[in-house]
């Protein structure tokens, strides 16, 4: 398992190099670069089998994620009752995200992960819940579940492409993809004109404060463009 020691090693070590630039990051990373190796070592002294590593890693991966490592019993011990708006319910003391309303009926909050833009980000909703019985194995990672928003999507990008160019005084020439990084085709300088027209143009003066802090940062397309419909649906309203 020596091997294991020295490629985490070498791993980490590319992640502190990458933070040399910010001394206080760059300190941080190391303090969790040798915490890690820690751990990696004590187990790595182990002497586990191929067979027993992944089953040590399984179960370990699990309860660092306060995931159960055997099935919910939907047993009375199991439950915290909860005064939750006025109603009866329960949270089960295992499963965090498992509740229990007052007509006996046991849910997961977190079944159910969303991305209405092709995975980049995921979310979870009021829909994320989904009905459990019992006994309940909570699985590893909640259901991913994609949605079309494809025709929205491409109007919004169409316009933020048109309103770039209007800026730039110039066409994109090459393809505007959702990948790339806004300062790829547009000067930073030249980012608080892009705010003002997107404001206008999707009159969503109430937000501006949101939008000069998503302009801030080092963004995608994409994530202009969700902004952009999110707060459509904010709107709307």
């Amino acid at each position: 398992m020596s091997n294991l020691i020295q490629f985490a090693q070498d791993e980490l070590d590319r992640i502190a190099k990458g933070c040399k630039n910010d001394e206080e990051g760059y300190k941080i990373q190391l303090a969790i670069n040798k915490n890690i190796m820690d751990i990696i070592k004590m187990f790595s002294e182990q002497g586990h089998s191929g067979t027993t590593a992944g089953y040590t890693i399984s179960m370990l991966s699990r309860l660092l994620n306060y995931k159960p490592i055997t099935s919910l019993t939907g047993e009375d011990d199991e439950w915290t009752k909860l005064d939750y708006n006025d109603r009866l319910a329960y949270q089960n003391k295992r499963c965090p995200s498992v509740f229990k309303d007052s007509q006996g009926r046991a849910y997961d909050t977190e079944a159910k992960v969303f991305s209405d833009d092709n995975g980049h980000t995921w979310y979870t909703s009021s829909d994320s819940s989904e009905y459990i019985t019992f006994p309940y194995d909570v699985p590893d990672n909640p259901q991913s579940v994609l949605l079309d928003n494809s025709v929205a999507r491409e109007e919004v990008k169409n316009t933020l492409k048109e309103l770039i160019e209007q800026i730039r005084g110039t066409e994109i020439e090459q393809e505007f993809t959702e990948e790339d990084l806004l300062e790829n085709y547009l000067s930073r300088d030249k980012w608080l004109d892009l705010q003002n027209k997107y404001v206008e143009k999707y009159k969503l003066t109430n937000l501006l404060q949101d939008i000069k802090y998503i302009l801030n940062e080092d963004i995608y397309v994409w994530e202009l463009i969700n902004f952009i419909i999110n707060s459509d649906k904010e709107e709307e309203k």
